[in-house]
């Protein structure tokens, strides 16, 4: 605390604190004195660290560690002497600024905020809401999508949920999307990897290097990475220090705006410069270059008044940080997250494997509905009420059949692209497409045929091509199908084609 006494008397001294209420900005060391404010606190560690000489450095310079536990004797020899403990939250904030990870979720932080104008508290959580608040690993969906000049690049789409008079947290989010920049200095993608790496957070990815083997399947746009399941409600911007390490609870709101102020006071920035003047600067740039629905979207502002003029899709459609950086707007992120390709996977069965459609005769609430046909049959009740109780049973079995195959799908696609991760895209999926049928009924139809494989030329349509399809067409909706013939084999004013026959077909 002798170090303390001398950082006291140096300040009285000092030409730029002559005034009493500068000097009584730090607390004195006597009995009963309020502890020191974090200001205080970090100024009086640059102040050991200035005249300090450190003994490992070839430089001189103390080592973090040493700075730290030098703070914990300050914290520990206050409580003793004043009777005051400093507060829990300023005690963990000194380590804050050192630790390595907030060299990569603050810059990611602040780079998200800039492009999507989102409020503090969509990203930070208040001290109440700590278990479930902040930016989780599940608000963010990153897919490696396929660039025109070969390769892939990342995009990547954040679901805010944490917004104002959103009473439907599950269900309502708000998302924008961004994608890889051409400049470092701009591109956050970076660090949205990295932090995911050190949490091991990516499901079937462990390293930058297996990630650099990623390919996408060929005839494939775009490859989907997902997170593992333990890690889909864990902070991605979390309390990180050096003496506690990395916890899972997110970084304070508290924490952040200090750290924030402090990068833009050291950047030069004075007065207003804050996040809420950020999402204003962004708020004006947009209202340059799109509509009031889509500003509106983008800010999460869900006025009704506004919303009432426009249908919007669950993503926005501005990209955020072109206009932020004043750059042409580049939206293949916004087209992709809003558009059907990511629903798509080829390949999706279409009905339930057979041991799984059989085990639906199985289920217990069905079974009971069939018992009561039989019993209804048994007791020759009126046709109407065999009638109707078929039909209950009919309707029960295709709503259990439906949810049955849309869960299915669901853990069919998973499977799928989990499988394109762990191949690194390296192999091409065997699909059993069923096109036997198509096929046959081609042989049958042969306009049929060649309509499919005219309608899939990616070529311009010649226009013998278009003759030739409209042809196609009418032959085809006006073809007799009560019943079906090879070709050649019609009947002939409903006579055997065959000569010499001579039979009527009906």
């Amino acid at each position: 605390m002798n170090r303390w006494v001398e950082a006291i008397g140096k300040q009285e001294r000092s030409p730029i604190n002559e005034s009493e209420d500068a000097a009584a900005e730090v607390p004195r060391l006597q009995n009963n004195s309020p502890p020191p404010n974090l200001a205080t606190i970090k100024d009086f560690l640059r102040f050991h660290i200035a005249i300090s000489q450190g003994r490992i450095d070839e430089e001189g310079r103390i080592t973090a560690d040493s700075v730290n536990t030098f703070a914990e004797w300050l914290f520990a020899g206050w409580a003793r002497v004043t009777g005051n403990t400093v507060d829990e939250d300023d005690r963990k904030a000194v380590y804050d600024f050192v630790h390595p990870r907030n060299k990569a979720q603050i810059p990611f932080a602040i780079a998200v905020f800039c492009w999507t104008g989102a409020r503090m508290g969509a990203s930070f959580p208040d001290k109440d809401n700590k278990a479930r608040g902040g930016l989780r690993y599940r608000d963010v969906e990153v897919v490696l999508l396929q660039n025109s000049g070969g390769g892939w690049k990342i995009i990547y789409r954040i679901d805010q949920r944490w917004v104002k008079n959103n009473r439907d947290l599950e269900n309502t989010v708000y998302g924008a999307s961004t994608s890889q920049h051409s400049k470092l200095l701009y591109d956050d993608t970076q660090y949205l990897l990295a932090l995911p790496f050190a949490d091991k957070a990516f499901w079937g990815i462990s390293s930058p290097e297996e990630l650099w083997q990623l390919q996408i399947p060929p005839n494939e746009d775009e490859l989907t990475l997902r997170w593992t399941d333990s890690a889909k409600h864990l902070p991605i911007l979390r309390n990180a220090t050096m003496i506690y390490g990395v916890s899972e609870e997110p970084l304070p709101k508290r924490t952040f705006d200090r750290i924030i102020k402090s990068v833009l006071n050291l950047s030069g920035y004075f007065g207003n410069a804050t996040i809420h003047a950020i999402r204003r600067f962004i708020g004006k740039k947009i209202n340059e270059r799109y509509t009031e629905v889509e500003r509106s979207q983008h800010k999460t502002q869900t006025d009704t008044w506004v919303y009432g003029q426009s249908y919007v899709a669950n993503t926005s459609s501005v990209s955020g940080r072109d206009a932020f950086l004043g750059e042409p707007a580049m939206h293949d992120h916004d087209d992709f997250f809003q558009s059907f390709a990511k629903f798509r996977e080829k390949g999706l069965p279409s009905c339930l494997p057979a041991e799984q459609a059989d085990a639906i005769e199985q289920d217990s609430y069905l079974m009971e509905l069939m018992d009561q046909i039989r019993l209804l049959k048994s007791n020759q009740a009126l046709p109407s009420d065999i009638q109707a109780g078929r039909r209950k049973a009919s309707s029960y079995r295709r709503s259990i059949t439906a949810k049955r195959l849309q869960k299915h799908k669901l853990e069919w696609v998973q499977k799928r692209r989990d499988w394109k991760i762990t191949t690194r895209g390296k192999e091409r999926p065997d699909d059993n497409i069923k096109t036997d049928l198509l096929e046959v009924l081609s042989r049958i139809m042969p306009e049929r045929g060649r309509l499919i494989k005219t309608m899939i030329l990616a070529a311009t349509a010649s226009h013998e091509e278009r003759k030739q399809v409209i042809s196609d067409l009418y032959s085809l909706i006006t073809r007799d199908c009560s019943v079906l013939y090879r070709p050649g084999e019609e009947r002939i004013d409903g006579i055997c084609p065959v000569k010499g026959c001579g039979t009527t077909m009906a």
